[in-house]
């Protein structure tokens, strides 16, 4: 977010050309951030525990 922040800024501060690569930049910059944390969070089947849905964590109470 600093960098796209900083982005921002220099696209207030820039003149001509630069200013629209500075919002390129900065509207670009979390949209890949995003692809690259899902791609990166992509796990192999059965190394995330499974809930068990049907287990009881507590038995069940006195009526």
């Amino acid at each position: 977010m600093l960098i796209r922040t900083i982005c921002f800024v220099l696209a207030v501060l820039a003149h001509g050309w630069l200013t629209w690569v500075f919002l390129t930049l900065a509207v670009f910059l979390p949209w890949v951030a995003v692809i690259l944390a899902n791609a990166a969070a992509q796990r192999a089947p059965g190394t995330i525990d499974e809930a068990h849905w049907d287990q009881r964590t507590l038995p069940p109470g006195q009526s």
